[in-house]
């Protein structure tokens, strides 16, 4: 049986579509404890030129964001989002306001205590793992000794939520997915993969970011060839927020990315501040579409892309700030 994860794009789209507006994606002040060589935010976090928005700030974004009709809270770093201090507020405040917090993280400090708590909460997990293998591990991470504390933390997680498990028109609906970035490096485990994730965890196969520290890496090289391995082996294991045409992505079509400082960004991950606004000039209202319309009138220009980020042409948006 196929397996979806709650508050992905394939899940709304099976219970009544998506609507315009899904998804509120918050940045956290970058920390974070890798040094992943396919990281796309390294070298691209300058200092920031705002303070960091409050928690007050942030309980009030993600109020209007409910009042707007937004259903998820993606919390995608700009690390990892556990690090932050402020993390069980925001995550009891969305899940207050009825909203899927959903949490992208490196598991490194997904204890028994967080993962109760984020099961809890209604939370949704998208814990990254590009090698099952220790030494390929500390490889791609640039870390020593998290290779245990990961895959104690996910079985630990597997038998925590192993009680949330629905079936809902003829799917498996997860509330954990597995996130691996399949490159040279990593390939030859797709298999091996696909078989630890088992029945509990939907499965996610990405390719790199052309950004950041992944940009000028040569395991990142030939991403066609690497998707034609991914295709070969799965054909389920798409980006979660992939819409089921295949052609956007719906964390950025159905949504709206909301920098750490408040600024308006193109997506979660497009740190390049393209001078939209920030929600401290009268919230998240009147923002919406705007990133859309830069990303449209740049795909008008060049030729479309299910992920801006990986558009060849991605820096010369970014040069432009509005899609030259």
């Amino acid at each position: 049986m196929d397996k979806v994860l709650s508050g992905s794009a394939k899940y709304f789209e099976m219970n009544g579509g998506l609507r315009k507006l899904e998804y509120l994606m918050l940045n956290l002040p970058f920390k974070c404890n890798y040094a992943c060589t396919k990281c796309c935010n390294y070298g691209r976090n300058e200092p920031m030129k705002s303070r960091p928005l409050s928690i007050a700030e942030i309980k009030s974004v993600i109020h209007e964001a409910n009042e707007l009709g937004f259903r998820v809270l993606v919390i995608a770093g700009e690390g990892e989002p556990l690090m932050d201090n402020n993390m069980r507020e925001i995550v009891r405040s969305a899940h207050e306001y009825g909203m899927i917090p959903y949490i992208f993280t490196n598991g490194s400090l997904l204890d028994t205590s967080m993962a109760h708590f984020l099961k809890e909460q209604n939370a949704s997990l998208i814990i990254n793992m590009d090698s099952l293998e220790e030494e390929k591990y500390g490889a791609l991470t640039g870390t020593r000794a998290s290779f245990m504390v990961v895959h104690r933390n996910v079985e630990s997680a597997r038998r925590i939520f192993n009680d949330t498990f629905s079936t809902q028109r003829g799917y498996a609906v997860c509330r954990i997915a597995i996130n691996m970035v399949v490159s040279h490096v990593n390939f030859n485990e797709l298999e091996s993969m696909i078989k630890f994730c088992g029945d509990d965890f939907a499965l996610v196969f990405n390719v790199p970011m052309k950004a950041g520290r992944a940009k000028d890496n040569c395991a990142f090289s030939n991403t066609p060839e690497i998707e034609g391995r991914i295709a070969g082996v799965s054909a389920g294991a798409a980006p979660l927020g992939t819409t089921s045409d295949g052609k956007w992505c719906a964390y950025m079509r159905n949504g709206i990315s909301i920098g750490s400082g408040g600024e308006i960004l193109l997506c979660a991950y497009s740190l390049e501040n393209p001078g939209i606004g920030n929600v401290r000039n009268g919230g998240i209202r009147p923002y919406i579409g705007k990133a859309n319309a830069i990303v449209d009138n740049f795909y008008i220009k060049n030729g479309h892309s299910r992920c801006i980020l990986r558009h060849l042409r991605y820096e010369s948006l970014t040069e432009s700030g509005r899609g030259g």
